[in-house]
C-alpha cells in the first residue's frame, strides 16, 4: 500500500509546475493519455476484483493522470 502510493506522490511535483508557472512544455499529452487509459484498465480489473491496495494506487494515478491532461489543455 506504501509502495503504491509513493509512485503518485513523486508525481506531484510536476503537476504543482504545470499549475505554478502555467507552462507544459516537454509534456506530452499522448503519454498522459496512455496512462490515464493504462491505469483506468488497471483501476477496473482491482476493483472487479476487490483488492484495496491496486485500487488506492490506481485511483492515485488516475487523478494525476487527469490533473496533467487538464494542466495541458489549460495552459498550452
Amino acid at each position: 500500500l506504501l509502495v503504491g502510493s509513493v509512485g503518485p506522490l513523486a508525481t506531484l511535483p510536476q503537476v504543482f509546475l504545470i499549475y505554478t508557472k502555467k507552462e507544459v512544455a516537454g509534456v506530452s499529452i499522448i503519454s498522459w493519455f496512455l496512462y490515464l487509459f493504462l491505469n483506468l484498465l488497471a483501476l477496473s480489473y482491482a476493483l472487479l476484483h476487490k483488492l484495496k491496495p491496486l485500487i488506492i494506487s490506481n485511483f492515485l494515478w488516475v487523478t494525476i493522470d487527469v490533473a496533467m491532461i487538464l494542466g495541458y489543455f489549460i495552459y498550452r
